[in-house]
């Protein structure tokens, strides 16, 4: 993976994928509403976090305990609508 500084980072984490790097300002920061990029997986557990209609508060820490397990976190409100999906870039 080609860095920002020039630098490539070949190594993979747990699940054989490789680090992500920040995303610059103009590039895509919700992939909840750019489903079709996300990988697979990221796919499913979206998949599986909205079989309920609206997501409840209290399985919003499960669920993002879940995504970060893959190298993604999202951000969510009081009103239990979770946003901002976006690959971890701490756990890189």
């Amino acid at each position: 993976m080609n860095l920002s500084n020039g630098t490539t980072n070949n190594k993979t984490n747990d699940y054989g994928l490789q680090p992500v790097r920040a995303l610059r300002a103009n590039e895509m920061s919700d992939y909840f509403e750019h489903y079709d990029k996300l990988p697979k997986e990221i796919q499913d557990l979206s998949d599986w976090m909205f079989e309920e209609q609206h997501p409840r508060y209290d399985n919003l820490k499960k669920w993002k305990e879940r995504f970060e397990k893959e190298g993604w976190t999202f951000s969510y409100g009081l009103d239990g609508e979770p946003f901002n999906l976006r690959p971890n870039i701490l756990t890189t």
